[in-house]
């Protein structure tokens, strides 16, 4: 689906310190349909949160909302109810990942957990599910620990008369 690719996000320091400090959350450019995000903070959690990230170009490639980020330890946020989508250079949809529980660390860079995932194709049908990943945001390189299930269309060719 897209290990190996590489797709650049351009991911800055300055962005995660959005969520450590909880002011609004940049928007895309003007003009791409996105919507500014002004969440607001509980207990030290960061709660209805979204963060669009873009590539060396300008392009949006991904974009990660979720319920709850709480900042961690050693630059570490444990976010509830994580939802990234994933896009091309070109601002192609490309696929959705969604998981209950996880990390965002590695400077905002990778997202890990050991919990449930699920990998959704943004144009065809095929899926992933498994339990525990790691997500690397300027590759799209996805690690898979466990429990790998997978739902891949396949349409069979029609025989012909002259086939068996």
């Amino acid at each position: 689906m897209f290990v190996g690719s590489s797709v650049g996000v351009g991911l800055s320091v300055g962005l995660i310190s959005n969520l450590t400090n909880a002011g609004p959350i940049p928007s895309p450019a003007s003009g791409s349909g996105a919507r500014t995000n002004n969440p607001t903070v509980a207990s030290g959690e960061l709660l209805g949160w979204s963060l669009p990230f873009r590539n060396a170009e300008g392009h949006l490639v991904a974009k990660l909302s979720g319920a709850g980020a709480k900042p961690l330890p050693n630059g570490l946020f444990a976010i509830r109810e994580l939802k990234v989508d994933l896009y091309t250079s070109t601002g192609e949809p490309r696929a959705t990942l969604t998981t209950s529980a996880c990390r965002l660390g590695d400077n905002g860079k990778a997202i890990s957990s050991p919990e449930s995932f699920i990998l959704r194709q943004s144009v065809g049908h095929a899926q992933l599910q498994g339990q525990g990943f790691y997500l690397n945001l300027e590759t799209h390189n996805l690690i898979i620990s466990n429990h790998l299930e997978a739902l891949l269309p396949f349409r069979f060719p029609k025989r012909t008369a002259s086939q068996p």
